[in-house]
């Protein structure tokens, strides 16, 4: 009876440590399921702690960039970063405008707000605000698994006491990152990724950590967290937003001497090819 009964425990042990295994995701279904999940917040608040720690010979220096994001959907969001207390660079969309603001130089950059996150992405690489992998290059529609990423998880790990995936991306496009991703909440916890070249003949490798903390899922966000006055002094550049909006109608002559209008070619795909001989 006793030997009937411990083998009935094993077989029952064996069964459960199979569909804990069963079940376990893959590295592709974490990352999809923690864009998924930034995708379809309402609103959302966290801090960041990115440091850099640049080696080249025997030389160490570390420079330390915090950030504070706020997001509220379609596309209102709040980016800072500070360096030894002091913000240096603003990005901000209250719904209407676009704006970067380089503290340092005191310059403005400004832009007619798209009508959702994933349209600001070129916007902002223009503006020269392209972050990290972190929750804002989420939203505007960055992956790590596009133009060829795979990912494995590495292991199961912990950040500050939080049980995350560890998962490692390689992509040919960009350095290989490290994602610690929450395994119940699928948020970000931290990310690391290694940069190595040479400067002067000796080999520099550069290690970036950003370590998420705060997070805030769909707390009461009021207008003004997505508000920003640039200072009267400050220059300005407006960036003209084109994609989207209808072209202006003009009329050519083609080679056979008929008239064009491109009014009347309304609904039809158009292609305008500019060339000329020097």
């Amino acid at each position: 009876m006793k030997r009937g009964l411990l083998v009935s425990v094993a077989v029952i042990v064996g069964w459960l440590l199979w569909l804990a295994v069963a079940v376990q995701p893959t590295a592709e279904e974490v990352i999809r399921q923690m864009l998924e999940t930034y995708r379809n917040l309402k609103t959302y608040e966290e801090m960041a702690t990115e440091t850099h720690l640049v080696k080249q010979g025997e030389k160490e220096q570390t420079v330390t960039i915090a950030h504070r994001f706020a997001y509220k959907a379609p596309n209102n969001f709040y980016y800072d970063s500070q360096q030894q207390g002091q913000t240096v660079a603003v990005g901000v969309c209250d719904g209407k405008t676009l704006l970067f603001h380089f503290i340092p130089r005191n310059q403005g950059i400004k832009a007619e707000a798209p009508a959702d996150m994933v349209g600001m992405e070129d916007l902002l690489e223009r503006m020269n605000l392209r972050t990290q992998l972190d929750p804002l290059a989420f939203l505007v529609g960055d992956d790590p698994l596009a133009e060829g990423g795979k990912a494995t998880i590495v292991k199961e790990d912990t950040v500050d006491g939080k049980p995350t995936y560890q998962v490692e991306v390689t992509n040919p496009e960009r350095p290989k990152v490290t994602l610690w991703i929450g395994k119940t909440d699928r948020l970000l916890y931290k990310t690391q990724q290694v940069i190595t070249g040479t400067a002067r003949g000796q080999q520099v490798t550069i290690t970036v950590t950003e370590t998420h903390t705060g997070m805030k899922v769909n707390p009461e966000l009021s207008e003004t967290a997505f508000a920003y006055r640039l200072p009267q002094d400050a220059t300005m550049e407006t960036l003209n937003v084109l994609v989207g909006k209808p072209a202006p109608s003009f009329k050519l002559t083609d080679l056979d001497g008929r008239e064009v209008e491109l009014a009347k070619l309304k609904g039809k795909v158009v292609v305008i090819n500019f060339w000329a001989f020097w």
